[in-house]
């Protein structure tokens, strides 16, 4: 083999600067893409297990007023909880206090969020709001 031949070879042999510039650039534009959409899903997921963490509560207090005619005191809501939802935390998924008001004849479930938050009535199932109560 000619040393020219061999020179070649050796040259033809790796990546350009200019192709290994334009799969960086390739790989940033695909995250840029990803990241935001998969930020919004986990964002989604938490907004409905706090949905779902509302609804677990609203069924305890109906069973609650159910047996005693009345809903909870916020005082006495922890104690309810657990004798008719076992494991329901009065926390929210960013770590918050599920706010709780007794109404009278009703109540309001409100759990901030970050955007925004997540609040149940007596009336109502959880619905995602853009303000506090």
């Amino acid at each position: 083999m000619r040393q020219d031949e061999q020179y070649r070879d050796q040259q033809d042999a790796g990546f350009t600067l200019i192709e290994m510039v334009a799969v960086v650039v390739i790989i940033g534009i695909l995250a840029a893409v990803a990241i935001p959409i998969t930020l919004n899903a986990v964002n989604n997921s938490k907004y409905s297990a706090e949905e779902a963490t509302l609804a677990t509560m609203q069924t305890a207090l109906e069973e609650y007023a159910q047996e005693n005619n009345q809903y909870p005191a916020p005082d006495e809501l922890q104690n309810a909880l657990s004798a008719y939802a076992a494991g329901v935390s009065t926390s929210d998924v960013w770590g918050q206090p599920i706010q709780y008001n007794a109404t009278g004849d009703g109540y309001i479930l409100y759990a901030p969020g970050p955007s925004g938050g997540v609040e149940a009535t007596s009336n109502s199932t959880p619905t995602r709001v853009a303000n506090g109560p």
